[in-house]
């Protein structure tokens, strides 16, 4: 990757860490804390990147290498997340009023793309979070006009196609590539902001997410979900939230 932050390869044994058998364990903490910095290094490097290829403006967090409270004291896996910057939550917030700028102000009740590391493998995901109606909304609002739809399609086609759509925890999957225009439309039909999680995402075995090409898989799946991330999300320069006078769209 050509940015200032050198993300380091993972390694075979990095995975070791999350199965079962070592979750509770601390004494595994320290290799976790190993895999929780080459997450950082990833997320600072997609930050950069996506802020100089995509316009976007984004914020890094990495969740905790020990077992807590907050992750039912197991840690079955970590990952390096990005989201809106401080500066676009604020704006956000100070529409959608002091009740829910609480939601906004928080760094996983979010659009977001990621990064985790799992006993499995890997996987890249961007994940509307169910309570960030505003995205999710932001999104039907916008899809419901026939050329926004097929602009979408357009751009999910275009992933490759080991990622898929998906909706909360149900089975059925959109690969990405061969996404029928019907499909989609059934997708959003169905697909209820405040009620359902939406991920588009993808799966790397052990063996390639510890290989040499994985750095720059991971570069390029980014930038491709940066472009669903721009579609969705609400700002200024993409508001299907609210009307013109400030009320908000349902």
């Amino acid at each position: 990757m050509a940015t200032t932050t050198e993300p380091k390869p993972f390694v075979a044994q990095d995975f070791a860490a999350y199965e079962d058998r070592r979750q509770r364990d601390a004494e595994y903490n320290g290799f976790r804390l190993i895999v929780r910095r080459k997450l950082d290094a990833y997320g600072k490097a997609a930050v950069q990147d996506l802020k100089r290829e995509k316009g976007l403006d984004l914020t890094g967090r990495t969740s905790l290498n020990h077992p807590h409270a907050t992750n039912q004291n197991r840690v079955s896996s970590q990952l390096v997340y990005l989201s809106r910057s401080a500066k676009d939550k604020k704006a956000l917030g100070a529409i959608v009023g002091p009740v829910l700028s609480k939601d906004v102000d928080t760094h996983y009740i979010q659009t977001t793309l990621g990064l985790q590391i799992d006993a499995q493998g890997a996987e890249q995901a961007l994940r509307i979070h169910k309570l960030a109606f505003w995205d999710g909304l932001n999104l039907k609002n916008r899809v419901k006009n026939v050329a926004e739809m097929d602009l979408l399609g357009d751009i999910l086609n275009s992933m490759p196609g080991s990622f898929v759509l998906l909706m909360d925890n149900w089975k059925k999957e959109y690969r990405c590539g061969e996404i029928a225009p019907e499909e989609l439309s059934r997708y959003f039909t169905t697909y209820q902001p405040g009620e359902h999680w939406l991920h588009v995402r993808r799966r790397f075995p052990i063996e390639f997410a510890a290989s040499s090409e994985f750095m720059d898989t991971v570069r390029d799946g980014f930038r491709s979900l940066a472009d669903f991330y721009a579609f969705a999300t609400w700002s200024n320069d993409n508001n299907c939230l609210f009307d013109a006078d400030g009320r908000m769209i349902r």
